[in-house]
């Protein structure tokens, strides 16, 4: 497989590229990420089996907006609210699925994990799509994600179908917030901290 190489202005090239089934190495606000269309199941599996993924270990659905995440999750007015507040942002919010969830089941679970990523370039991309990305970080699984497009081509090249060109901002993988109940839950501590206390003030 030839690996085409990308700059950050070609978000249209992308973009399409995605759409047709495309797996793309995207820099974001906390480490790069290994990009698919949610909706290609045969790109998905091909991904997992790239990055070496176990299949109990769920994929981040990366979105542009507000509206995107209400067409597959359930969200209360809390969880709206979360959102509004903290993203775009270096932060995962895990919610729990629509019934008639309409993408890729890929996990087999009823929860899905949210990124709006704090990036001008992979939102414009998605800006540019009807559904969302399925973006793990790229690496192999456990392993240290790369931040930089080189080291991605290091682990990649001739793998994937395309590398956009740059770093990742913070080179820290995203906070983990659990949803899912009336209990909030950090699963991991990224960049900038969840502090459920400074939002209600």
């Amino acid at each position: 497989m030839e690996t085409k190489y990308y700059s950050q202005e070609q978000t249209k090239e992308v973009s399409e590229l995605l759409k047709k089934g495309g797996i793309v190495a995207l820099p974001t606000d906390t480490v790069y990420g290994l990009g698919v269309i949610a909706n290609n199941e045969k790109s998905i599996n091909l991904l997992k089996k790239i990055k070496n993924r176990p299949e109990e270990k769920a994929f981040a659905y990366m979105v542009d907006s507000l509206n995107k995440i209400e067409q597959v999750c359930e969200l209360s007015e809390r969880d709206k609210l979360i959102i509004k507040r903290y993203l775009p942002g270096p932060f995962t919010f895990i919610f729990n699925k629509k019934k008639d969830f309409n993408l890729v089941n890929e996990s087999n679970l009823e929860t899905l994990a949210i990124r709006i990523p704090d990036h001008p370039f992979i939102l414009e991309v998605i800006s540019l799509m009807d559904t969302g990305l399925y973006v793990p970080s790229a690496n192999i699984s456990s392993q240290t994600p790369a931040i930089t497009s080189r080291e991605v081509g290091e682990l990649f090249d001739h793998k994937i179908d395309g590398i956009v060109m740059g770093h990742a901002f913070n080179g820290v993988s995203s906070t983990i917030v659990d949803c899912t109940s009336d209990e909030l839950k950090i699963l991991r501590e990224g960049p900038i901290p969840f502090t459920w206390r400074n939002y209600e003030e």
